[in-house]
């Protein structure tokens, strides 16, 4: 069986535990460069991990051509990008990522490079925001930049219910959801506290452990509120994804109200 087969059934072979976090989009430029579209021809340095990744997907669908080397670590693209070898450097991370927020500009030179939301993206990513609060090195006091994030999840192989490795994997999620509240302790990563158990996946099926653990204690789907829903109509009306009626605007919302919950939570 070829990869483009298995890709086609995947959602039958694997199914999420739990949705971590969100991974969100960094681009650390100059300031000749304003938005992702600038970076059209531009050398890019990005890891080899989710970056690179991420830059293929979203370059694609935005249609942007770029000579982009993800042959090296975080830290070695990110020199390579400060000695002047390339253009851009881009990451995707969670916030706040320590090896950006550390990155000294006390000349103000460098910026956080806008990444708009455009209907290409929607499938796949939810909007989000780089605040001065999060990073004060990249953006200025009072200000925000555009970007987008990526859910993380927590994925694994359907077992059926019965065999050993579903029985293993049964303990395992016992154990994460019992202690989840330690893991949202201060001395944790911050992260954690974006993590909510009973939060949907569209398009994916929760293994049937994590399901019935949720059942067992009463957890029910995240509902949504008539705040939320007014906000995601004042977001649709000032985003340019909404500028085009051919959109799944139930799709989404379910983005959106996943990216609100996450984002108010890492306060």
């Amino acid at each position: 069986m070829d990869c483009a087969s298995e890709d086609a059934n995947i959602d039958q072979r694997v199914s999420y535990i739990v949705k971590l976090f969100n991974n969100d989009l960094h681009i650390v430029a100059r300031k000749n460069i304003k938005t992702i579209y600038d970076l059209a021809g531009k050398k890019i340095m990005s890891e080899r991990n989710l970056g690179y990744f991420s830059v293929r997907t979203i370059f694609d669908r935005l249609n942007i051509a770029a000579d982009v080397d993800f042959k090296t670590d975080d830290a070695g693209g990110l020199q390579k990008f400060l000695n002047g070898d390339a253009d851009a450097w881009i990451v995707s991370a969670g916030k706040v990522a320590p090896i950006i927020r550390n990155i000294k500009n006390d000349e103000g030179k460098l910026h956080f490079v806008s990444v708009p939301y455009e209907k290409s993206l929607a499938d796949i990513y939810l909007p989000s925001a780089l605040t001065a609060a999060e990073y004060p090195n990249l953006v200025a006091p009072g200000e925000e930049v555009d970007t987008v994030a990526a859910s993380t999840l927590l994925m694994v192989y359907n077992w059926p219910p019965g065999t050993e490795r579903y029985n293993r994997v049964a303990k395992f999620v016992d154990a994460l959801f019992t202690k989840i509240e330690q893991f949202r302790e201060p001395s944790r990563h911050p992260k954690w506290r974006d993590t909510q158990l009973s939060a949907t996946v569209a398009g994916w099926r929760r293994f049937k452990a994590a399901d019935d653990w949720l059942a067992r204690h009463g957890a029910v789907p995240l509902a949504a509120s008539s705040d939320e829903r007014q906000s995601f109509e004042r977001f649709l009306s000032e985003t340019p994804v909404a500028a085009n009626g051919n959109i799944d605007r139930e799709q989404l919302y379910r983005q959106f109200l996943e990216w609100r919950r996450a984002h108010h939570l890492g306060r």
